[in-house]
């Protein structure tokens, strides 16, 4: 035969083991799909009710012309809901002795040492005040201290 012999079933060397590795991922994704639901939801119970929510991004890639705002490729939304003051991710430049999250908070009065919780979505570099932070498994705001009072601060 050209080629060699014809491969039938799921045990047939690295095909049959890229079959099973589908199955056993598409098996796991259902499961999650069915598990997170329930996980989420009862935790998400009587949150309460806020009359007003405001989104200020402070950190993100493109700036409007002619501000002196500095942007970058991390992102960084101050979360304003309730008298509460939430900080969603830190941005990517923490490392920097001025970081685009520090100075775009200090031309838009946003004192960050009085944030109410600090909230980040996923460690990623860009995400938490660069790839330093990342390792370690936390955030930062800027290369110096910057330490919010939260009372709250939330990493995966």
């Amino acid at each position: 035969m050209l080629g060699g012999p014809r491969c039938r079933g799921t045990g047939c060397g690295w095909r049959g083991g890229l079959v099973a590795l589908a199955g056993r991922y598409a098996a796991g994704l259902a499961r999650a799909d069915r598990s997170w639901p329930v996980q989420v939801e009862a935790r998400l119970s009587d949150l309460g009710k806020v009359d007003e929510v405001s989104i200020l991004p402070l950190v993100e890639r493109l700036t409007p012309d002619g501000s002196s705002l500095a942007g970058e490729p991390g992102v960084s939304y101050l979360i304003r809901a309730g008298g509460m003051r939430v900080l969603f991710d830190s941005g990517l430049s923490g490392g920097k002795p001025q970081s685009a999250l520090a100075h775009n908070a200090q031309i838009l009065g946003v004192p960050l040492g009085d944030l109410d919780a600090v909230v980040i979505s996923h460690l990623h570099l860009d995400h938490v005040g660069g790839l330093r932070t990342m390792r370690r498994r936390t955030f930062t705001f800027a290369a110096g201290a910057l330490e919010p009072s939260a009372r709250h601060s939330a990493t995966p």
